[in-house]
């Protein structure tokens, strides 16, 4: 037993000791401040970053989005985040200048005086002829010096060449003198070579803006303080994210606005395995008029070459669809396909949507939101979808490269319309054999992508991935509050190197350790000892769900006009449906009561099959209700968006919080003593005892003792709780108008 003790001591010693490090080992940078997107165009700033001395094993960029200083636009606009990687590389362009320039314009002919000459007008007032002279006009002569192009003579000039009138009183034409040119020069084109340094633009991130009318009149939960943080795994850029870069943000828009911020989160260590190349194959926004000329010219084959320490590739492919002004609603709303071709096999076909935008965390919207599209939705990322090529070329051979979409046939007034970046990255030998790296925590999560998901109560979810060159079959996953009792889980599966695996983890201990943190660290790879644990560990933030402090709720739900699309249920933490309804009827009202029971963590869902809510202004279905109310007098608990498309996904409590400390802010306080107890409790007040009720939970939510209290006048109360079986235990201790929940032991 000490032994076990000791053991588990020194692995959350080094547990704790590798966390310190690695949040002091991340280097963060920011490039773009809040900066305002109001107009079509490129909103360059420069990065500076590290110099390359170090080697980190992970990059993040985190996109956040938010309304410009004038407001979010009401339209769903591209914007692309690009690096522009100055080569060092130079390219030779021809070049001409003309020999002289009149006020800074090129002139074939000129006709010109070095004295002032002067012009003859008709004056309608006088009835005469009168006399202007001529505006200075600036003559710049150039020479070519080698290949530069200097200026040798600049002068001031006069018009000359052109006649000149005189009027008799009724404006007519009497007389007229030419005034001669003095000097009269032909242009010559100086020929001459330029050199223009060599620079490859690479797309790191795209994003679509939301409809944002409700963010700019800060209406349906919104306010023109919105902000939305994307991240972005850019480690593949590593070696061109160095000292001075050039980042540029796309916006794609004709009116304001957004505004962009960009946050480079460099953590130090090893990556999987080192970048040796990163080239575009396909870069740009390219028109689909026909699958032919598509395939044949815009996305052409490449022939590419492999030197021999280029052991592993993988093509980064980020296409999106836009324009649906046709029979067939391509490029936007069409799902079509693309198809990935090693030396003339197919490798690989990819289907370019995204079917979940009725999921989509920015909800409601002011357009057309919940639409599913061509691998985007308002408001969120384009994917990037990752295809390893590593077996199908040799290392010192040429293999061809060619990727063709899906054939179709459109016809109408808008072209489909695709931005396609298709992006070869090499890479050397695998750094370690035996390495799982947890990628990310789904939930719990205060991250923005995941707010459909949070917060939670019940199941964690994490992503995991086989960063070693190793086979992963079987892993360790410690996971629980920060300085809590960590729970485990035994992972088995079969992910090949740099699979991934999205894994939900069984319930944990909500009550003890750090509330507003949740970890999860993976040992044992193969049950081997993980060579890299720089990765094995990621904490992630706590939303806490609402408290319902209520025996019994009603689920009021009101359908519109479709009500075949809805269902709703209940399921308690384990994943049980303790209530459902389905086959409603259409217009009408239902009224369900549903008894909980207390210190319970509960799911209440409702769903709509054709993934546009209980009312949305796009269909002619009308609008419904839902709401969660008190059975004891009908009072709504809780409102519920309707326009919320295809899920609704609320987490609740009943009669406790997950956070077990005081949160009140009022002067009421109590403490208890000892803890842990044996035999008898003490519960001390700062105030004389007011109507106070003491309520006693076991861990499971289970009451173990209840008891009301009058007004005493004593400062302190005893409670025998030598009868309570051992383990952790939950107060709730409320007066007239708040609550405490603290916890102690029983031994």
């Amino acid at each position: 037993m000490k032994k076990s003790f000791v053991l588990v001591s020194l692995i959350f010693m080094l547990i704790l000791q590798s966390v310190n490090a690695a949040e002091g080992d991340t280097l963060r940078i920011r490039v773009h401040d809040d900066v305002d997107m109001v107009w079509y165009g490129n909103y360059s700033e420069w990065g500076y970053f590290p110099s390359g001395e170090d080697t980190y094993r992970k990059i993040i960029m985190k996109y956040t989005m938010g309304c410009a200083s004038g407001g979010c636009s009401d339209w769903d606009y591209t914007t692309r985040i690009f690096l522009r990687h100055r080569t060092g590389d130079f390219d030779t362009v021809q070049a001409e200048h003309p020999d002289f320039l009149l006020d800074g314009e090129p002139v074939e002919i000129l006709h010109y005086c070095e004295s002032a000459t002067f012009i003859t007008i008709f004056n309608n007032e006088t009835q005469t002829t009168d006399t202007v002279w001529n505006p200075e006009m600036e003559l710049v002569f150039y020479e070519l010096d080698g290949n530069n192009i200097t200026e040798s003579l600049t002068q001031i000039v006069y018009p000359a060449e052109y006649w000149n009138y005189y009027y008799d009183i009724e404006g007519e034409i009497i007389d007229s003198i030419f005034i001669e040119g003095c000097e009269t020069i032909v242009s010559e084109m100086h020929q001459y070579e330029i050199y223009n340094q060599v620079i490859h633009r690479f797309e790191l991130a795209r994003k679509i803006t939301p409809y944002g009318a409700y963010m700019r009149n800060g209406s349906h939960g919104f306010s023109p303080n919105w902000t939305f943080t994307s991240y972005f795994d850019v480690t593949d850029f590593a070696k061109l994210l160095r000292d001075s870069v050039e980042i540029v943000a796309f916006y794609d828009g004709w009116s304001s606005g957004f505004s962009v911020s960009l946050d480079f989160e460099f953590i130090k260590g090893t990556p999987p395995r080192e970048v040796i190349r990163f080239e575009n194959l396909w870069s740009g926004g390219f028109t689909y008029n026909n699958a032919e000329n598509f395939n044949n010219n815009i996305l052409a084959a490449k022939d590419v070459y492999f030197a021999e320490d280029e052991k592993y590739a993988r093509i980064r492919m980020t296409p999106s669809g836009h324009g649906f002004d046709n029979n067939v609603y391509c490029a936007e709303f069409c799902p079509k396909s693309y198809f990935v071709f090693v030396n003339d096999d197919l490798k690989y076909e990819q289907l370019m949507w995204n079917d979940k935008c009725g999921l989509n965390p920015i909800y409601p919207q002011g357009g057309t939101w919940l639409y599913d599209r061509a691998n985007w939705c308002p408001g969120l990322r384009t994917e990037t979808y990752l295809h390893e090529i590593t077996d199908f070329y040799n290392p010192g051979e040429i293999a061809s490269i060619n990727i063709d979409l899906e054939s179709y046939t459109w016809t109408g007034t808008q072209a489909p319309y695709y931005y396609i970046e298709a992006q070869l990255v090499t890479y050397g030998e695998a750094n370690f054999q035996n390495d799982a790296e947890i990628l990310d925590i789904i939930a719990p999560s205060g991250r923005d992508e995941f707010a459909r998901i949070n917060p939670i109560c019940d199941f964690p979810i994490i992503v995991i991935r086989n960063s070693g060159n190793n086979a992963l079959n079987s892993l360790k996953i410690h996971y629980g509050l920060k300085d809590g009792d960590l729970s485990v889980y035994d992972w088995t599966g079969n992910l090949l190197f740099m699979e991934t695996d999205t894994v939900v983890l069984g319930s944990i201990d909500w009550s003890i350790g750090s509330i507003e943190k949740f970890m999860a660290v993976l040992s044992a790879p193969n049950g081997q000892i993980d060579e890299n644990p720089d990765n094995d560990i990621m904490i992630s933030d706590v939303v806490l769900p609402d408290v319902l402090n209520h025996d019994k709720i009603i689920i009021f739900l009101r359908t519109n006009s479709q009500g075949w699309q809805n269902a709703y249920y209940i399921e308690d933490f384990q994943g049980n449906i303790i209530f459902e309804r389905d086959d409603l009827s259409n217009n009408t009202q239902y009224r369900d009561t549903v008894e909980l029971e207390r210190g319970m963590c509960y799911t209440f869902r409702v769903i709509d099959r054709a993934g546009n809510g209980l009312g949305f202004w796009a269909n002619n279905e009308g609008s419904g209700q839902v709401s969660l109310r008190n059975a004891n007098n009908g009072v709504i608990i809780k409102n519920f968006i309707t326009d919320f498309g295809t899920e609704l996904n609320y987490k609740f409590t009943t009669h406790y919080a997950l956070s077990v400390e005081n949160t009140n802010s009022s002067p009421f306080m109590a403490e208890i003593f000892p803890n842990p107890v044996r035999d008898e409790l003490q519960i001390s007040f700062n105030d004389n005892i007011d109507n106070l009720n003491i309520e006693i939970y076991s861990i499971d939510g289970k009451l173990q003792y209840q008891r009301h209290y009058s007004a005493w006048q004593t400062y302190s109360i005893n409670i025998d709780v030598s009868e309570l079986n051992n383990g952790l235990y939950l107060i709730k201790i409320s007066n007239r108008s708040e609550n405490i929940f603290t916890r102690f032991i029983k031994l």
